[in-house]
């Protein structure tokens, strides 16, 4: 019997499982799927890990589209930020408000409403590609949001120059994704 790619027993239970593309994380926010096949029985579960991969091939593909869809929409509307109707007064709000759309977006328009696909998961998706890009620590602070660690050292100098996070940010790459049109705000 063919072996089914995917298809991995977990106890004495099957599950699919099934790696989502770097250019996906940052949508679907997750580096892989997981879905019980609620099976113990292996014919079964290779029939619904079939299923499970149609569905996440779905998936995948309609989250290129949306992704796509919205990324060309705000370049026609000659739009300088992805989301830039996002209202508030200082970046914790702005962050607070974008997290809900984000979530509400993610869900209503991609479909996308597995466990662990908040934006917080974005987060974790942002800060690997900040990683693979090279970034020196202070830059991945400065641009995930995150507190310092609280070092002495972190008390001179005047933090990550602006110059200095374009240029990080420009080694960030989601493959597939083409964000080159949009400019920082």
């Amino acid at each position: 019997m063919a072996q089914v790619p995917g298809l991995v027993r977990r106890g004495s239970a099957y599950t699919y499982r099934r790696r989502v593309p770097d250019e996906l994380r940052v949508v679907i926010g997750k580096r892989e799927l997981w879905i019980a096949l609620e099976t113990t029985d292996y014919r079964k579960a290779t029939v619904e890990a079939r299923k499970a991969a149609a569905t996440v091939d779905n998936l995948f593909a309609e989250a290129r589209r949306a992704l796509v869809h919205h990324a060309e929409a705000m370049k026609a509307k000659g739009a300088e930020a992805l989301f830039p109707d996002l209202p508030g007064e200082g970046q914790d709000q702005i962050a607070d408000v974008f997290q809900k759309r984000f979530a509400y977006w993610s869900k209503t328009t991609l479909g996308v409403k597995a466990a662990g696909t908040s934006f917080h998961s974005f987060r974790h998706g942002f800060r690997d590609a900040l990683r693979e890009a090279g970034s020196p620590i202070d830059a991945t602070r400065a641009l995930g949001g995150w507190a310092r660690s609280g070092g002495v050292e972190e008390r001179y100098g005047q933090g990550t120059r602006p110059k200095t996070l374009a240029e990080v940010m420009a080694k960030v790459k989601f493959d597939g994704v083409d964000l080159s049109h949009l400019k920082p705000i």
